[in-house]
C-alpha cells in the first residue's frame, strides 16, 4: 500500500514548482527584452539612416532649386541682352540707312557744287582769260619777216571763238608794225609782227572760247 505525500512534501514540491515557474518567467522576460531592445536599436538605426538620406535629398533638392533659380536668372538676363541687341541692331540698321541717304545727298550736293565751281571757273576764265608773255625774233630785212611763233595755251578752249589782245613789252632793232594772229586751235595759235624789229616781247591776253 503506497504512502500519501505529506503536507511538507507537497509544500516543498509546490515551492520548487513556483521557483521553476519564476525562473522560466524571468528567462522569458529577459529573452523578450533582448529581442525588443535589439529590434528597437535596429529600428532606431534604420530611422536615423532614413533621416540622413531624407536630409541629404532635401539638401540636394534645395541646391537644385538654387541652380534652377540661377539658371532662370541667367536665361532672363540673356533674353534681355538679346532684346537689347536686337533693338541696337535695328537702330544701327536705321542709322546705316539714314547714313546712306545722307551720303547720297552729300555726293549729289558735292557734284552740284563741283559743277557750279567749274562753271564759275570757266566763266571767270572767259572774262579774265590767260596772260602769256612771248618773245618773237626776226632775222630778215624789211619788208621780209620770219617772226611767226606758235603759242601754247595753258588751258584748252572749248571753241576757237576766243580773242587775243597784244601789249608790246619791249622791242629792239626797229619798228614792231602790226601784230598778226593765225592758225587758231583749241590749244594754241600762231603770232607774228610785220615790222623791221629784230626782237619783240609781247604780253598776250586770251579771253573767251569757254562754253
Amino acid at each position: 500500500m503506497s504512502k500519501l505525500p505529506t503536507l511538507a512534501h507537497l509544500k516543498e514540491s509546490a515551492t520548487r514548482a513556483i521557483a521553476l515557474i519564476g525562473e522560466v518567467a524571468t528567462a522569458a522576460s529577459e529573452a523578450i527584452d533582448e529581442v525588443v531592445n535589439t529590434n528597437v536599436y535596429e529600428a532606431l538605426q534604420i530611422a536615423a539612416e532614413h533621416t540622413r538620406l531624407i536630409m541629404s535629398l532635401q539638401t540636394n533638392l534645395d541646391n537644385t532649386q538654387d541652380d534652377l533659380s540661377s539658371t532662370q536668372e541667367e536665361l532672363d538676363s540673356t533674353k534681355e541682352d538679346l532684346a537689347n541687341l536686337t533693338e541696337s541692331h535695328e537702330t544701327l540698321s536705321d542709322s546705316v540707312d539714314n547714313l546712306d541717304t545722307e551720303m547720297y545727298e552729300m555726293q549729289e550736293l558735292s557734284a552740284e557744287h563741283t559743277r557750279q565751281i567749274m562753271s564759275a571757273r570757266d566763266g571767270l576764265e572767259a572774262i579774265t582769260g590767260e596772260v602769256l608773255e612771248v618773245t618773237l625774233t626776226n632775222t630778215q630785212s624789211y619788208p621780209f619777216n620770219d617772226s611767226q611763233t606758235t603759242v601754247q595755251l595753258s588751258t584748252t578752249r572749248s571753241t576757237k571763238n576766243y580773242t587775243i589782245l597784244a601789249e608790246i613789252e619791249s622791242m629792239t632793232g626797229g619798228a614792231v608794225g602790226d601784230v598778226e594772229y593765225s592758225d587758231k586751235l583749241l590749244n594754241g595759235f600762231k603770232v607774228a609782227y610785220t615790222g623791221s624789229a629784230t626782237s619783240v616781247t609781247l604780253k598776250l591776253y586770251v579771253q573767251g572760247g569757254m562754253q
